[in-house]
């Protein structure tokens, strides 16, 4: 049988130093575990901040159509407004401007079952 040697109890002198070394150690920890989170954070927001460039151009830009929406087209059915087809389209936004611009379009002629319009 292997014999082993009590630890000796700590003085006073001894048990301070070891409580000082231990709050050191903890201090560190804590300070390396805030840079981790801080280091990860800041690569986390530059990613997001520049995905744009590193996923390259979107398809739209590619036919050089970029920042320009193309319009829906609509083919009217019996019943249809221009409200009902702006309210359609654009379920979240304020329809006036978009019955505006079709209203606009169409100079004035009723819409007729079939016609084809393009909704701003």
């Amino acid at each position: 049988m292997i014999e082993r040697k009590r630890a000796r109890p700590m003085g006073h002198k001894q048990q301070a130093i070891h409580l000082r070394n231990e709050l050191r150690f903890r201090i560190r920890r804590r300070v390396a575990g805030a840079m981790v989170v801080g280091l990860v954070g800041s690569v986390m927001a530059l990613l997001g901040f520049f995905s744009p460039l590193l996923s390259g151009p979107s398809p739209a830009a590619a036919d050089g159509s970029a920042g320009r929406a193309r319009p829906a087209v609509h083919v009217v059915e019996p019943g249809d407004t221009l409200w009902a087809i702006a309210v359609a389209a654009h379920p979240h936004a304020d329809p006036r401007p978009y019955v505006d611009r079709m209203s606009a379009e169409l100079h004035g002629r009723v819409l007729q079952a079939g016609e084809s319009i393009e909704v701003p």
